[in-house]
């Protein structure tokens, strides 16, 4: 029988994250295995990613990810469980430590790279900067530097959240947004991609295991995402980061504000910006065209900046990874059968 390669975290404070790992594919054709930690974007879930993981695994590599605090099967923050909130950026980034610390580190010594989506490539840039010496290179896709506040201004959105916050509605929903049923959700005039096949594909993934599902943000969670945005706003922060990183951000982007971009990158000791023009936010569920780039960028990356030292760095410091209790790798990374999810609050 396949176990599933989910465990749960406890942290300090009687949350419950749930993480995953999926080892490197016995027949993948390398002489080094990578390990590869993904963080999910804003709503996101382990489940999502199930294509990319994949592949990473066939690429030889071993594969760690998270469902983030508020949401996946991960404790929820509210009792209306739909509401994605989060009292500070520093939350996320203790959880995440704690998972790097107790599971990651300990099973692999080197060759980390950190695979970071939307929220989760801010967050990353957070951790790069704040933990170092910790991963040997990292890859942001559409990385949120900035959010978009549609018809509001961006100083009117950010009083707004603050004024709410200050009169103890830091758990409502931000004006304009709402529960999410995903019955309701369209392919015709998405933001996330141009790909059919696998918007359904996510969207009947939702239908099937509401447990998922993660609808609007509070204003809580906005007042939080303003001050961590401010913080990658600040040179000596970003200056700290001397891991070599890869920004990949949508051209058709509706979702993430990319003006800072250039200035980010500019600040950074190691990077290399590409903009995929004809993307939409959601560049792993775009068309095949485009994940055909973003592969061959990928590998680009890896190889130019890991390849030769990673080679000579595994001859010599390669070991049997210990086994992990209760995380099981398997040779699909997800099982046929989605409706075994449940919430576990």
């Amino acid at each position: 029988m396949i176990k599933e390669p989910y465990k749960f975290m406890h942290t300090e404070d009687g949350a419950k994250i749930r993480i995953g790992f999926w080892p490197a594919h016995p027949k993948a054709q390398t002489t080094t295995i990578r390990t590869i930690v993904l963080l999910q974007g804003r709503a996101s879930f382990m489940e999502k990613y199930q294509e990319i993981i994949e592949i990473l695994c066939r690429k030889g590599n071993n594969v760690w990810a998270l469902d983030l605090r508020g949401q996946g099967l991960s404790s929820r923050m509210l009792p209306n469980h739909n509401k994605l909130h989060i009292d500070s950026y520093d939350t996320y980034l203790h959880d995440f430590h704690q998972f790097m610390t107790n599971y990651v580190r300990p099973m692999h010594q080197n060759n980390l790279i950190l695979l970071g989506h939307s929220m989760g490539g801010h967050i990353a840039l957070r951790y790069l900067s704040e933990y170092q010496n910790i991963f040997d290179g990292a890859v942001l896709v559409a990385p949120m530097i900035d959010v978009k506040t549609g018809g509001y201004p961006k100083s009117l959105a950010k009083l707004i959240a603050q004024s709410a916050c200050f009169i103890g509605c830091e758990d409502a929903y931000i004006f304009g947004q709402e529960n999410l049923n995903p019955i309701y959700e369209y392919f015709e005039g998405n933001y996330f991609t141009h790909d059919r096949q696998r918007y359904f594909a996510h969207r009947d993934l939702q239908l099937k295991n509401p447990g998922l599902v993660s609808g609007g943000g509070t204003y809580g969670w906005l007042q939080a995402t303003f001050k961590s945005i401010q913080m990658l706003h600040e040179s000596t922060y970003l200056k700290q980061i001397h891991t070599p990183l890869l920004l990949i951000a949508a051209g058709q982007e509706e979702l993430i504000d990319n003006s800072s971009l250039e200035y980010v990158a500019e600040n950074l000791a190691k990077c290399k910006v590409k903009i995929y023009e004809h993307s939409r936010h959601q560049i792993f569920m775009e068309t095949d065209e485009i994940l055909t780039q973003f592969w061959a960028d990928y590998d680009s990356f890896i190889d130019q900046n890991f390849g030769e030292f990673e080679q000579a760095l595994a001859k010599r410091r390669l070991v049997e990874s210990p086994e992990l209790p209760g995380v099981q790798g398997r040779d699909t990374p997800f099982a046929n059968d989605a409706n075994r999810l449940q919430p576990n609050y």
